[in-house]
């Protein structure tokens, strides 16, 4: 295949382009240097950004949630109208401005897919496919294995800042990957290659687009997914798309749906890996556990449990790969703490916070922010305010939406409690100090 690759010549006039608009648009916010970096970059990432360019992509978060922009309006080209946090418009934020209704309506080389690469860290041969003289050329199996296992490595990332820096990457990815199978034979071999990596980004942006609140989306992406496994055959790909649906009904409060699709999920995953069995029998218990079936909600944990604790298949998929019993107890805690039984939750929750990896910044605050409720519903306020403080500057520095929601409810639910100890007067000052800046979001509708 002929690569196309940017030049250093490219990258560099990309890297300045970045560093003047990063300069731009905190200059029309009105904002000093220093005041930005007390937001919490430093004062020496901020002036390398905005004479360099190229720094990594949590800086480029934290100046966004700094000026309260979308994070896609730093890499549109100087002189672009300024997105504020506010002018959502249904897109996600993303690092380079993508929106759900037009992901590829974005110049290719400012703020195009070979951009949000360099950001990414991709290796050469996926930037190859995108660059603008091969994007019309349909890849070689071996171009099509590396982007495919190049998505999935970005679950790392993902760990760590949140489904909405990526789900903008993964939509525009999946539109280009549908391009190429409308340009190519059934008969070619790669084509089942294609319809397979299309399936599979279209039930990981399922996922994205739940951790970004997305529900709608999120939804439709995960039923296309699961309707697209079965016409291939592929059971791994319908039934990371069912997990997916089964979230999104808990989440809506269609608890039976959610139920149910777990449990057809279970039903027809008898040869899927133990660790993709565990985490469907978690979601099944937490529907349980919503529609206040306690015996059948411990009936599922214990399942869930034994099966982690099985020898772990060594063709697990990425989805399903933290189904250990640790990530087993980090469910089972969240989800009892969610329906009530607090007691129960804690020690789970405790353990799960000792033991998960740095990398898993997104469940580490979540279950933090959880296990804060949790001992306040136990009447431990004073040790729930010191958790909360301790959990607020996790969740800022994060992109995810799922989590800074958690921190909206925790600071509701502290609002209505009848007295507050001096930890959690600490939590509620600095929680609204942010809030006044407008970097976590209008807890109203949880008041």
């Amino acid at each position: 295949m002929t690569t196309n690759t940017l030049t250093e010549q490219e990258i560099a006039h990309l890297n300045r382009t970045i560093a003047a608009r990063c300069k731009e648009v905190r200059a029309a916010r009105g904002i000093s240097q220093e005041l930005a970096a007390r937001q919490g970059l430093s004062l020496t990432t901020l002036k390398k950004m905005e004479r360099q360019g190229n720094a990594d992509l949590r800086s480029y978060h934290q100046l966004a949630d700094a000026l309260d922009v979308n994070i896609h309006t730093l890499f549109e080209p100087p002189g672009s109208p300024i997105r504020f946090t506010s002018s959502f418009d249904g897109a996600v934020a993303t690092p380079y401005g993508a929106s759900y209704t037009d992901p590829m309506k974005r110049r290719d080389f400012v703020i195009g897919v070979p951009s949000v690469l360099a950001a990414l860290a991709a290796p050469v041969p996926v930037r190859e496919l995108f660059s603008p003289d091969n994007r019309s050329r349909i890849p070689d199996e071996e171009g099509i294995r590396e982007l495919a296992v190049y998505c999935e490595d970005l679950r790392l990332q993902e760990r760590q800042l949140g489904g909405a820096a990526l789900c903008g990457f993964a939509v525009t990815v999946q539109q280009q990957v549908g391009k190429w199978l409308d340009h190519c034979a059934e008969s070619r071999s790669v084509y089942g290659e294609l319809q397979a990596l299309y399936g599979n980004l279209g039930a990981w942006i399922g996922w994205l687009a739940f951790d970004a609140e997305q529900l709608d989306f999120a939804r439709t992406q995960s039923e296309h997914a699961v309707s697209h496994g079965a016409m291939l055959g592929r059971p791994d790909i319908t039934l990371r798309a069912m997990d997916n649906l089964s979230m999104v009904w808990a989440r809506t409060g269609n608890y039976r749906q959610a139920r149910d699709v777990a449990a057809a999920a279970l039903k027809a995953s008898t040869d899927a890996p133990s660790q993709v069995q565990a985490v469907l029998q978690l979601r099944l218990a937490r529907a349980q556990a919503l529609l206040g079936n306690k015996q059948e909600m411990e009936r599922s944990l214990g399942a869930a449990n034994r099966l982690a604790t099985e020898s772990p298949s060594d063709i697990c998929p990425a989805w399903a790969d933290w189904a250990d019993p640790i990530g087993i107890a980090s469910n089972a805690g969240k989800t009892l703490a969610n329906t009530g039984w607090s007691g129960e939750a804690i020690p789970l929750l405790e353990a799960a916070i000792r033991e998960l990896p740095e990398t898993h910044q997104v469940s580490i605050a979540l279950n933090t922010i959880v296990l804060a409720r949790a001992y306040a519903q136990q009447g431990e306020a004073a040790h729930a305010g010191f958790l909360a403080t301790a959990a607020l500057p996790q969740v800022l520095a994060l992109d995810s939406k799922r989590t800074r929601l958690e921190l909206q409810r925790l600071y509701a639910y502290f609002m209505h409690a009848q007295t507050h100890p001096a930890s959690v007067r600490e939590f509620v000052d600095a929680y609204e100090t942010h809030l006044s800046a407008s970097r976590i979001g209008n807890p109203s509708s949880f008041t």
